[in-house]
């Protein structure tokens, strides 16, 4: 055998490993001199032997497995079969890329696993509501390449109008990011402000033309956990306690909406549960609790109760009886 034939065989080896070796489909070593012959490369079993020890030297991790008695090896993946379908069903619930990114994603991860496993996968088709114009992966790499240095991007931001037609606001902006987060299948950048000394959250598919600075500026004090805890969704601006009394059965979404450790339960009763929540109070919080009236009763704070009360008189003025 030339020297080029018995380089290629611990390479080979690897190769099939990769490709057709799981815990449950371990490859024995008359499999591996298969594979070998089918591409024209005879090897015996000690420099099978060889090659799978020269693995284990580069790093690899290489089980042997011994069942009904027959010795089998298999490669440890980077994923197992429920981590890769987990991660291919989140993809594909994604608003914020195209329907052939995603599909191009699903196909890299599967790739991961071996032959059987991708066999024992179901299909996981992405969502109709992906967008096929939509590619997130250009702005997403600059983005983490100013993260990861900590330096300026400009970048102009739009709105759609109602023929879903961009609309661009007048000024480029000039922010620092610092993360990325994703919220209900949109992905945005975190992004500090020089002019008002803050962070705030921006959609990176309404982010046009950005530009990474060549300069680097101080970082500020960060906290992704908090910041996600405070400006997503009810929570966005400053955080107070509410106590409210609700039904019993709407435990579920209380702590579907709230962080396990912001609320502090104080009375429970046949029908109810009184609780405590830190949250703030916006109009998003308003209409949450509007929705579900007849399933919370606002206790505190009295500034709360009156907004309530301010919103539901212009809704009952607005189509009281004479009016409809």
């Amino acid at each position: 055998m030339t020297n080029g034939k018995t380089v290629m065989i611990p390479l080979l080896i690897e190769k099939y490993l990769r490709l057709y070796s799981d815990p449950d489909h371990p490859l024995s070593i008359m499999e591996m001199q298969r594979l070998l012959e089918e591409t024209g490369r005879k090897a015996d079993r000690r420099t099978i032997y060889a090659s799978l020890e020269a693995l284990k030297e580069n790093g690899e991790t290489i089980h042997t497995i011994r069942r009904n008695r027959k010795t089998g090896y298999y490669m440890e993946k980077d994923f197992s079969l429920e981590e890769i379908f987990l991660l291919c069903s989140g993809l594909s619930d994604s608003t914020a890329l195209s329907i052939t990114a995603i599909t191009h994603l699903q196909e890299k991860l599967k790739g991961l696993l071996s032959s059987d496993q991708q066999n024992q996968m179901p299909p996981v088709t992405p969502f109709v509501t992906a967008q096929e114009s939509i590619d997130l992966l250009p702005s997403i790499h600059l983005l983490l390449e100013a993260i990861a240095s900590t330096r300026p991007i400009t970048f102009r931001y739009f709105d759609l109008d109602c023929r879903r037609q961009k609309v661009y606001r007048k000024n480029t902006y000039r922010m620092v990011p610092y993360a990325i987060a994703s919220q209900n299948g949109k992905y945005y950048c975190i992004l500090y402000s020089f002019t008002h000394q803050d962070f705030g959250n921006y959609r990176i598919d309404k982010m046009d033309e950005i530009t990474v600075e060549q300069e680097t500026v101080p970082s500020v004090p960060f906290n992704l956990a908090d910041h996600m805890r405070t400006s997503f969704q009810m929570y966005h601006g400053h955080s107070q306690t509410i106590t409210c009394r609700f039904a019993k059965s709407f435990a579920g979404y209380v702590y579907d909406h709230f962080a396990t450790k912001d609320i502090i339960i104080s009375h429970v009763d046949d029908t109810t549960f009184t609780a405590s929540l830190r949250t703030a109070i916006t109009p998003t919080l308003i209409s949450w609790i509007m929705q579900f009236h007849d399933r919370i009763e606002v206790l505190e704070p009295k500034q709360l109760k009156q907004q309530l009360f301010i919103q539901a008189k212009q809704i009952y003025d607005q189509y009281q009886e004479e009016n409809i």
